[in-house]
């Protein structure tokens, strides 16, 4: 069945360019938000679709990865309002700049797992 593993592979693929995207605007443009707030939106959609659609292809690892994902995801949206309040130049830039990123980044992490995966099934 090459096209669930095409459907995958695109999705990493997307990912990972829009991860390498925000990091290079961020370095030499200065307008690495305007795709990480695209980024915000991906990925997490991304995360929802993956276990509807490769339910029963997902291994426990893979399954694993995506809970650790959501976890995370989740640790970041319940600090980020308590980091509001400190209004501290440093905790502002861990909330909204380099978290999200590492978050990101695993996610690519992840993504290049489940594609591999799915790869070695078929």
């Amino acid at each position: 069945m090459k096209p669930l593993y095409n459907t995958i592979y695109a999705m990493h693929a997307l990912n990972a360019a829009l991860v390498i995207l925000t990091i290079l605007l961020y370095i030499f443009g200065g307008h690495g938000l305007m795709v990480q707030c695209f980024l915000g939106i991906f990925q997490p959609l991304a995360a929802l679709l993956l276990p509807i659609g490769y339910f029963k292809k997902l291994n426990k690892r893979t399954w694993l990865l995506l809970l650790y994902y959501w976890i995370a995801v989740g640790i970041w949206a319940i600090s980020v309002k308590p980091v509001m309040v400190l209004n501290s130049t440093y905790s502002y830039l861990m909330a909204f700049y380099i978290t999200p990123m590492l978050i990101a980044c695993y996610f690519v992490y992840v993504t290049y797992k489940i594609n591999k995966h799915i790869q070695n099934q078929e």
